[in-house]
Parts: structure tokens; C-alpha cells; sequence
């Protein structure tokens, strides 16, 4: 069985990048050149935040120790 792909769309800009559902965007997008901010690439700085502005969103680590309360509501 094959893994979905997701296509996501930077918003304002005309960046786009497919992200598998086992894959983070932050390394999703690294890998296809665009620069995404981050320091420690393992969820703790909080550097690679975003905002959602469409769809869902299925978090692969919800544990994150850069997510406060209010970035998992």
C-alpha cells in the first residue's frame, strides 16, 4: 500500500511542494529547495511554526516540545 502525497501551497507565493504522509513539511520542503526557518530539525525550538490557513492538518508528533497548548488546539 502507498503512502498519500499531499500537495501544499505556500500562501502568497507561487511555492508549492508535495509532502508524503509520513514526512514533515519542514523536511518536505528542505528537500525541494525551499527555506523553510528551523534550528534544531526535531520539533523543539519552535522555529519551524506555521499557520494553517486551509485543509487539515494531522499532526506526526503532537508531542512537539516547541508546541504550547495553545499551537495543539
Amino acid at each position: 500500500m502507498s503512502l498519500a502525497v499531499h500537495p501544499i501551497q505556500l500562501a502568497g507565493t507561487d511555492q508549492s511542494f508535495p509532502c508524503a504522509e509520513n514526512d514533515t513539511l519542514l523536511r518536505a520542503a528542505l528537500r525541494h529547495g525551499i527555506a523553510f526557518p528551523y534550528e534544531c530539525n526535531v520539533g523543539s525550538c519552535g522555529n519551524c511554526k506555521f499557520e494553517l490557513l486551509e485543509g487539515v492538518m494531522a499532526s506526526c508528533w503532537p508531542e512537539a516540545p516547541g508546541l504550547s497548548e495553545k499551537d495543539r488546539a
